[in-house]
């Protein structure tokens, strides 16, 4: 039977918080030091479900800021929840991302509620070493397994750090790379809109020759399965899991309100406060101006969002986009001082150099996951790099 957790006592029941991971979620200023241990980024379509307020006939309204500190205003609107998509995701890679056979969500995008088109999300699973002022490991070493959520800007904006290492070391454009071959800088910029700032990555700070003390704390801290997500954990960390039902019932809820927005706005009953002249910067319910909103939302953020996998979802992990899909290792001139004593063996690529990287801390899971459809609960088990990272670390 299909587990369910949404957002009424219906729809949570049996939920505890055990069912979610602890979540990765810094303050505006905080700068933290991350380790990236796996490949494996779980990535599934979702729904944000959202209805804008309407008060005794008055559309209410919301100022938000740009980062250039100008303002614009949206709708407001009340959170019902962030849902997995009911679809099937290879049947939505083929239907431009829609699946409204079997989600009712996606039935009302496809009928003209585009804040209802789903999104892909990725959760991975990150360790953040505890640190002084100038993210140095702190003596006694400490660290925390995390789950790392990101949107598709932001898991974009992740790759891109991936790719600077091959700077930190010299290494030139053909070298592979992998997520642990250094310590990535994640900067928060603004804690409440999620904005981070990937900075310029470092050497691993956990490598045998610089910090044995961490080295062995790491290496026991991610060996123990308990201390790791499961692929549940790492799905509720990209939305609930719901059922048929309730996603219906909350999917006409958002329809009804944009009906009767848009209803208020072409004349019934109603005002809106706008100010005369001024252009609505929000999706209608048809649709009409989700490109413009797209735009706004991209000066609000910053760069535009670069193409997307081809695939969909089901591409969303760290081995699974071109630039680091498994390659023939390439020479490089670099020197790194990487974590590798926690790695039993030879490198795939290339045999390991006293002074470079050598074997990841991933073991065998480059293969991309597939991103979860249909909303059901998948088995909680730990995932599946644990049993080749586990042989990694028998050495130690």
């Amino acid at each position: 039977m299909q587990t369910t957790l949404g957002d009424t006592a219906p729809d949570t029941a049996g939920s505890t918080s055990e069912d979610r991971f602890d979540e990765l979620k810094p303050k505006t200023g905080q700068t933290l030091r991350l380790i990236f241990p796996t490949t494996r980024v779980e990535c599934v379509y979702v729904h944000t479900l959202e209805a804008p307020v309407v008060i005794d006939g008055v559309i209410q309204w919301e100022t938000k800021n740009r980062k250039d500190k100008s303002t614009y205003r949206v709708y407001e609107t009340r959170f019902l929840g962030r849902k997995i998509c009911l679809g099937d995701p290879e049947y939505q890679s083929k239907h431009g991302g829609l699946d409204p056979r079997a989600c009712p969500a996606c039935q009302a995008a496809q009928d003209g509620i585009a804040e209802l088109i789903p999104e892909p999300r990725y959760a991975v699973p990150v360790i953040v070493v505890s640190t002084d002022r100038n993210l140095e490991p702190q003596d006694p070493p400490n660290a925390k397994v995390y789950v790392l959520s990101l949107t598709e800007r932001q898991y974009t904006a992740l790759t891109k750090a991936i790719a600077s290492i091959r700077d930190l070391y010299d290494w030139p454009p053909a070298h592979p790379v992998k997520p642990s071959d250094a310590d990535l800088i994640l900067e928060c910029e603004d804690g409440d809109w999620r904005r981070f700032n990937w900075k310029t990555p470092k050497r691993p700070c956990w490598a045998k020759t610089r910090n044995p003390a961490l080295n062995a704390y790491i290496g026991a801290l991610w060996k123990n399965p308990g201390n790791r997500p499961t692929e549940t954990q790492l799905q509720l960390a990209c939305g609930r899991i719901s059922d048929l039902r309730w996603m219906s019932k909350d999917t006409q809820e958002v329809v009804d309100a944009y009906a009767l927005v848009k209803s208020i706005e072409t004349g019934g009953n109603g005002r809106t406060e706008r100010s005369g002249g001024q252009p609505a910067e929000h999706a209608q319910a048809d649709g009409g101006s989700l490109s413009a909103e797209l735009d706004d939302l991209d000066s609000v953020l910053g760069d535009d969002l670069p193409a997307g996998p081809a695939d969909g979802p089901g591409t969303g992990d760290l081995s699974g986009l071109d630039e680091f899909a498994p390659r023939e290792a390439a020479s490089g001139n670099g020197h790194a001082e990487t974590g590798e004593d926690l790695i039993a063996g030879e490198s795939a690529g290339a045999p390991a150099a006293a002074d470079g990287p050598g074997d990841d801390l991933f073991g065998e899971d480059s293969a991309p996951p597939a991103a979860a459809g249909s909303g059901a609960a998948a088995t909680a088990a730990a995932p599946e790099d644990a049993a080749s990272f586990d042989a990694i670390l028998d050495d130690l």
